[in-house]
């Protein structure tokens, strides 16, 4: 297909995902600014955190435009902007977060460890068929597993309290209990299974409707990031196959991964929002909703723009182990 009428095909479906994608960036580009510039973990992870919300948006759509990977200048300077906002961010947690309000602890907990997870899945995308990629890739694979892990144990437990009726019903006062530091071995351990106090629940950002269906919502969509097992059994022979037999799908997922980076950090952001008051709870079940819409219409465009893909032959594709036939059914385009 000439670069024009390729462009233009990937173009239209494309439009659909930018519509989500531009709800966020409006409402989270101005209040970039909120708190304070006053150490270097703060200015790193705000910085960090205005190109992970951007810089995916001009990968995907040169990758739709132009069916080619994008530069390496461009797509390293992607990668550091989300990597300092996940960096600087953990860093600022025993500062900023009350060791008392398990539950939002465990939020943030997730959001970190499915960006790390995201991030390194685009990695091994690009560079997975490398032999010195291979420990590097497996190791974001057991962050991919053990993130799931977390996240499902956030969403059981969340569940079991809203069940109980132990959430509060409105925000009222956050945190008026004396300051606690959270400690990363809780925030990122024993959190998986401590319970909190029940006047910390009082205090806790937590309320009963975000314990109930949007933890399990989160949870559901971050398990897709257990399609790096394979490289976990097999190394970069899984992706050296999946490279040289269908190069379109993993140039195209590798910046797929790194949308999905884009709307789990927007959804984290979305607590320091509420945090310093910036927004009504209101607006964060919305941008709830668009954040998740981000990857999920991705998805649906790159099916558009190979007519015969399907989700479920992009899953049989990516866990398909080395040396097996190829697939039948695959779309031409694809191969290319």
């Amino acid at each position: 297909m000439p670069l024009g009428k390729r462009a233009i095909f990937s173009a239209a479906p494309l439009a659909g995902t930018l519509l989500p994608y531009f709800l966020c960036l409006a409402r989270g580009l101005p209040l970039a600014s909120v708190g304070r510039w006053h150490n270097v973990s703060a200015i790193g992870h705000r910085l960090g955190g205005v190109g992970a919300l951007v810089l995916p948006l001009v990968l995907v759509v040169q990758e739709a435009m132009t069916s080619s990977h994008v530069s390496v200048l461009l797509y390293t300077s992607t990668i550091l902007a989300i990597f300092s906002n996940l960096l600087f961010g953990v860093a600022l947690i025993p500062t900023r977060f009350p060791g008392y309000d398990i539950p939002a602890a465990r939020g943030l907990a997730v959001g970190t460890l499915y960006g790390l997870s995201f991030l390194g899945w685009s990695l091994t995308f690009r560079f997975g068929a490398y032999g010195w990629y291979g420990p590097i890739g497996k190791l974001f694979a057991i962050i991919a597993v053990y993130a799931v892990v977390f996240s499902w144990s956030d969403a059981g437990q969340n569940m079991y309290f809203w069940w109980k009726g132990k959430y509060k019903t409105e925000l009222g006062r956050k945190w008026f209990l004396p300051f606690e530091p959270s400690l990363f071995r809780q925030v990122f351990g024993s959190n998986l299974w401590r319970q909190p106090r029940a006047d910390a629940l009082q205090a806790s950002l937590m309320t009963a409707w975000q314990g109930s269906l949007p933890t399990i919502f989160v949870a559901l969509l971050g398990s897709a990031s257990l399609l790096q097992l394979p490289y976990l059994l097999w190394g970069p022979a899984s992706m050296q196959q999946l490279v040289n037999s269908y190069p379109g799908l993993a140039r195209w997922a590798t910046y797929q991964a790194l949308l999905a980076v884009a709307a789990n950090n927007f959804a984290t952001f979305l607590v320091t929002l509420v945090v310093h008051n910036r927004l009504p709870l209101g607006h964060v079940a919305f941008y709830n909703v668009c954040v998740p819409l981000i990857p999920l219409l991705n998805i649906a465009a790159f099916c558009w723009r190979y007519p015969g893909v399907s989700l479920s032959l992009i899953v049989r594709l990516l866990v398909r182990a080395p040396g097996r036939e190829i697939v039948a059914g695959v779309p031409p385009a694809l191969l290319s």
